[in-house]
């Protein structure tokens, strides 16, 4: 099963999160915290009240007075945006923040015997985070051995010699959309829960109207069919879309 590497922090798991803005970057913003990240946003605030009632992948458009009767809500806002221009002029009882400021690593990763696969960079993040949350790995693999040997004291291992235990789990640590696909494909045939960065890349996400397509289907009334190879793409995808109420009429 796919996961998400990074989640909402345990810190905003009862917080109502918004997306500021009714346009393309607001789009964008909410499609990377749906997909990538498995957030279930509760509303798009409409600064402007030009769509004030309506709705958007089965989410309110609200207004001002909407969004500061809200408790426990936080306004989310693109890294495009001025958070000190915003909370100016929204008000500084409304909490705003970046994407990366409600992320963190998911906890489910302290449950599970924990792989790695990948010892690049983002390899070596991946293990100073997970470090200092006290969290071990049980090894390390890469796809074709080379000249190292070991790795952070674990010896490094072809990712097809990785046991497939109970309650096990391999982060895919590459953040390079080629490079998660290959890995990804290597792990087919593994039953066991796999960590990545994204579902969907932010330059496909940039030139994609994947969720607009949604809702406009949803708007007219429209029934869904979902092409499912039976793989774990469409798997995840049901996941994101059982969480906003979007109702697959039927596999193809």
């Amino acid at each position: 099963m796919y996961k998400n590497l990074y989640t909402l922090s345990n810190k905003y798991k009862n917080y109502k999160i918004v997306v500021y803005g009714v346009n393309r970057t607001s789009v964008n913003l909410f499609t990377d915290l749906a997909l990538n990240h498995s957030i279930d946003v509760y509303a798009f605030f409409d600064m402007d009240n030009r769509f004030i009632g309506e709705s958007f992948v089965n989410r309110p458009i609200i207004n001002i007075s909407q969004l500061k009767e809200l408790s426990h809500s936080i306004l989310i806002i693109s890294e495009i945006n001025e958070k000190q221009d915003l909370q100016k002029s929204i008000g500084q009882d409304v909490d705003i923040l970046y994407k990366d400021e409600i992320l963190d690593l998911n906890e489910e990763l302290s449950k599970e015997k924990i792989y790695l696969y990948g010892i690049g960079g983002n390899g070596g993040k991946i293990y100073d985070i997970l470090q200092n949350k006290g969290i071990a790995i049980e090894g390390v693999c890469v796809t074709a051995l080379g000249r190292i040997e070991e790795w952070c004291g674990k010896t490094v291992l072809p990712v097809k010699q990785i046991k497939q235990e109970n309650n096990c789990a391999i982060i895919v640590a590459s953040d390079i959309e080629s490079n998660i696909k290959e890995m990804l494909d290597q792990l087919n045939y593994y039953n066991m829960d796999k960590y990545i960065f994204y579902f969907m890349s932010k330059n496909v996400i940039s030139n994609m109207n994947f969720f607009q397509v949604i809702n406009l289907a949803l708007y007219k009334k429209k029934n869904l069919w979902l092409y499912n190879k039976g793989d774990e793409y469409a798997q995840y995808l049901k996941k994101i879309f059982w969480k906003y109420q979007i109702d697959i009429e039927r596999d193809l």
